[in-house]
C-alpha cells in the first residue's frame, strides 16, 4: 500500500538540550520547509531499525522522499529511527518521528501539527521497537479527529447521526451534562488533500455493546480507556488513547479512507467525553495544534466560537508508549470504557 505524507525538514526543527525543548523554525515556510514522503509498505506500522540498525528493520519498507518542488531527496529502505512525547497546549500529547533512509535524516512525521516558534518541552525520547509495540502506525501521522458518516452521537433527544446534527443540539456528555453543539465540520477524503486513515472498531470488539455498532474515526480520534491497568500507568482511573494507537493488539482495524468518504467534526463549549455508537470518545479539541488540518476559516472561526472553553483535554491522553504497555498487560476482558 502507498502511503504519502508531508514531513518537517530536518532544518526546520531545532532541540535545545539546555530548556529540553523542541521548536519549529519561526520562519517556517510550508512551500520550502517541508518535504514529501511516499512509502510503500505492506503492513500499517513504519517499523525502526531495531534488528537492522541504520538499515531498517523492514525490508518490505521503502520510501522515496522528495522537496516541494518535485525533486528526489532520498530513495531506499525507510525506518522510524526514533520518537520524542512533546507537551502540546491543553494537555496533549504531540509524538514527533525521526525518519530516515541510509542513516540520513530525511524528515520528520508529526501527530498534530507544530506551531512555528513555540518550544514544545520533550518529555522523553523513545526507540522504536516492533516487540514493544512502539512503532508508528501511519493512522497516526497529522491528521483531525472526526467521526465518519452514519456514526450515530448521543443527544438529549436520543441517538442522531453525526451528519444530522446542528447547532444547538444537546449532547450527552460524561462529565457536564447535555452542552450545546456550538460548531459542526465536514470533509471529503481524497481530492487534492492526503490519504485519509480510518480506524474501524467492529461491534461489541471492546465489550458487550461496545460499541452497540461498527464505529469508524480518524486514527487520532481519542476513545476513552479505563480499568485498573490504566491507574497503574498514569496514575488516573481513566484516560484517552488514540485510535490509531490502539489498532492492532486492541482488534481495531486500520485503513485508507476511499475518496468522497466523509468525515465530521463535533465542537462543544469545551472539550468533553460524548458517546458515539455506545462507546466513549472525545469531542473536537479546540487547540491550534488540533485545528491545523480544517483550514484558515474553519480554524479561526473555531477557536472564536471555543472561547476561554477549550485550555485543557477533559482527561489526560496517553502517550504512544503507555498505550503499547497498556496493551501488553491488558487482560483478555476488555479494559475500555463503555
Amino acid at each position: 500500500m502507498i502511503h504519502e505524507y508531508y514531513a518537517y525538514k530536518p532544518s526546520a526543527l531545532a532541540y535545545d538540550a539546555t530548556t529540553h525543548t523542541l521548536t519549529l523554525s519561526s520562519a517556517y515556510n510550508h512551500e520550502t520547509d517541508r518535504v514529501l514522503v511516499t512509502i510503500n509498505d505492506n503492513d500499517g506500522y513504519l517499523d525502526g531499525d531495531v534488528s537492522a540498525d541504520e538499515v531498517g528493520s523492514d525490508a518490505d519498507q521503502t520510501a522515496v522522499v522528495t522537496s516541494m518542488s518535485g525533486s528526489v531527496i532520498a530513495s531506499g529502505r525507510v525506518y522510524d529511527e526514533s520518537f520524542s512525547a512533546l507537551s502540546g497546549p491543553g494537555g496533549i500529547v504531540i509524538e514527533v518521528d525521526q525518519i530516515e533512509i541510509g542513516g540520513k535524516v530525511v524528515g520528520f512525521f508529526s501527530t498534530s501539527p507544530l506551531t512555528p516558534g513555540t518550544a514544545y518541552p520533550v518529555t522523553g525520547t523513545y526507540n522504536v521497537s516492533a516487540p514493544n509495540n512502539t512503532a508508528l502506525t501511519y493512522s497516526q501521522v497529522a491528521s483531525v479527529p472526526c467521526f465518519a458518516s452514519g456514526t450515530l452521537i448521543a443527544t438529549q433527544r436520543g441517538e442522531v447521526a453525526v451528519e444530522r446534527l446542528s447547532r444547538g443540539d444537546r449532547l450527552l456528555t460524561l462529565d457536564n451534562g447535555y452542552p450545546p453543539v456550538l460548531w459542526t465540520g465536514r470533509f471529503l477524503a481524497g481530492g487534492a488533500a492526503l490519504p485519509t486513515t480510518r480506524v474501524t472498531v467492529p461491534a461489541g470488539a471492546l465489550g458487550e455493546g461496545r460499541p452497540h455498532r461498527r464505529l469508524t474515526v480518524t486514527g487520532c480520534h481519542r476513545l476513552l480507556v479505563d480499568g485498573a491497568e490504566v491507574a497503574l500507568l498514569s496514575g488516573e482511573h481513566e484516560a484517552f488513547a488514540a485510535a490509531g494507537q490502539l489498532a492492532g493488539p486492541w482488534g481495531l482495524s486500520a485503513s485508507e479512507a476511499a475518496a468522497g468518504e466523509a468525515f465530521h467534526h463535533v465542537l462543544l463549549p469545551r472539550h468533553e467525553v460524548i458517546l458515539a455508537n455506545g462507546a466513549w470518545c472525545e469531542s473536537l479539541f479546540a487547540s491550534a495544534e488540533g485545528l491545523a488540518g480544517l483550514g484558515a476559516d474553519a480554524v479561526a472561526e473555531v477557536l472564536a466560537l471555543a472561547g476561554e472553553g477549550h485550555k485543557q483535554t477533559a482527561r489526560l491522553c496517553l502517550r504512544r508508549h503507555e498505550v503499547a504497555r497498556l496493551a501488553l498487560c491488558r487482560p483478555r476482558r476488555s479494559a475500555l470504557a463503555a
